[in-house]
């Protein structure tokens, strides 16, 4: 397999987020990817607030990479309740004329007051997205340990994360690669 370190930035305001994240290729020792992503959450005062949707757009820079730069709309609901269900629709209505649906799903574990260990899996299914086929495309499970700390008047949250991703089709995985996954019930 091939080992990455994938950085993220967030900044969260409302129900706003800003988020840029980077792929770093170990086996080329350089950035083969920046994505910048915009996204709107929402919890509805339906299911005793339990339900969200959320909204955004994602661009994605594939300096130096074969791949044009590309962007997605993205949609996705979800519970949170035990498990955390949810489902993402990430539409590329650019150079990838496909969409990708990924089903999730994740728990939080409370270790203290501040620190979190929360497990997560998400299975992903590509519909023509760069490429011409269809079919089940990765299964992902991780880990991650959200640590947060009252600064000013905000948190400051640092997450180290440790993912393992699955190819369950080979054609499909190799457009798997450029992409992350994720939200975490924290």
């Amino acid at each position: 397999g091939e080992v990455v370190n994938q950085g993220s930035g967030n900044i969260h305001w409302w129900e706003l987020d800003a988020n840029i994240w980077d792929n770093l290729d170990f086996d080329v020792s350089d950035i083969n990817e920046v994505d910048y992503s915009f996204s709107w959450t929402h919890t509805w005062p339906i299911l005793e607030e339990k339900f969200w949707t959320e909204l955004g757009y994602i661009y994605y820079n594939f300096h130096p990479h074969e791949l044009s730069d590309t962007a997605e709309v993205v949609f996705g609901i979800g519970l949170d309740v035990f498990l955390s269900p949810s489902f993402t629709l990430y539409h590329d209505f650019d150079e990838g004329e496909g969409t990708y649906f990924l089903f999730g799903g994740s728990h939080a574990f409370p270790i203290n007051d501040w620190i979190n260990l929360c497990i997560h899996s998400e299975i992903g299914i590509n519909d023509e997205l760069f490429i011409e086929d269809s079919g089940f495309a990765h299964w992902n499970i991780g880990a991650s340990l959200p640590m947060a700390w009252q600064v000013l008047n905000g948190d400051l949250t640092v997450a180290p994360n440790v993912d393992v991703s699955v190819s369950l089709d080979d054609d499909n995985f190799d457009v798997t690669n450029v992409f992350h996954f994720k939200k975490e019930n924290t």
